[in-house]
């Protein structure tokens, strides 16, 4: 992977690894989210709404991807990745569990997917 690709993957996911993270202890989980890299090389939140309170997830991750396939074609955006709230099998395991997937693009025609396990807490202290 070049080393530019890299480093722009890097900094999506330190902003978005963080913030999945804090949304799952206020709130137990999350919607669909993402960012991207804009053309100046900034990184950039970017959320969906489909005007109702409790959208499905499939339709805000949906919405996230025809903007993310928008910016990619005029330019606007270099890199992105979605943050989905899943349920896999780590590797080693045998049961699912919980866990955060950033699935991120670049322009030069890569592609990532990183699981981020995580449990849910019913007393925090």
């Amino acid at each position: 992977m070049k080393q530019k690709t890299q480093a722009e993957f890097n900094m999506m996911a330190n902003y978005l690894f963080p913030f999945a993270q804090e949304m799952i202890r206020k709130t137990g989980s999350f919607f669909p989210f993402g960012g991207f890299i804009n053309a100046q090389g900034k990184f950039e939140m970017y959320a969906a709404y489909n005007g109702e309170e409790h959208p499905e997830p499939k339709e805000i991750l949906a919405i996230l991807t025809v903007g993310f396939k928008e910016g990619a074609a005029n330019g606007r955006m270099r890199a992105f990745g979605a943050r989905v709230d899943v349920r896999t099998i780590p590797p080693g395991e045998t049961k699912k569990t919980d866990a955060v997937l950033l699935s991120m693009e670049h322009e030069d025609g890569i592609g990532v997917n990183a699981f981020l396990p995580y449990r849910k807490r019913m007393f925090r202290g």
